[in-house]
């Protein structure tokens, strides 16, 4: 007489999922990551924001103008403030977010500088953009208070 394995039965305990079913749980599990990811910039608050869209490289994420960014550190001593050497601070492609307005990178760096220096007061981002055929273009200007971590924001188009 044959003996009967209990698990392929059903007696005694349940059925092992066959690595095929497995394979197609993983594969469903990758392509959903695929899809939600690029969904955050179609969901979201920030347009300019496109480092997980499908649309990478459309008109949004090659703006028609030029931009300069500038940081400044307000101090009790320097109310006027000092400007921040970003060539110095900050790797290239951080410099590129900010010269594209990424909000999440100016808030981040405008918190990390923030905590760079107890003498601090508030920190002060700028963006001037120009075209060259001299159409209007963005501009952009963060400041947040170290002391109460309130942030202000004043975006206009010049």
């Amino acid at each position: 007489m044959r003996a009967v394995n209990p698990m392929i039965r059903g007696e005694g305990g349940s059925v092992p999922p066959s690595p095929r079913r497995l394979l197609s749980i993983g594969i469903a599990a990758y392509l959903a990551c695929q899809v939600a990811l690029p969904l955050r910039y179609y969901l979201g608050d920030d347009r300019r924001d496109e480092r997980f869209a499908w649309r990478i490289f459309s008109a949004l994420a090659i703006p028609p103008f030029q931009c300069d960014v500038r940081v400044r550190e307000l101090t009790a001593d320097e109310p006027a403030g000092r400007d921040v050497d970003l060539s110095r601070t900050l790797h290239d492609a951080w410099i590129a977010s900010l010269r594209h307005g990424q909000d999440a990178v100016v808030d981040r760096f405008l918190e990390a500088r923030c905590r760079s220096s107890a003498r601090v007061e508030a920190v002060e981002f700028s963006r001037l953009c120009r075209r060259d055929d001299h159409r209007p273009a963005p501009s952009m200007r963060v400041r947040l208070d170290c002391r109460s971590g309130a942030i202000g924001t004043e975006e206009a188009t010049s």
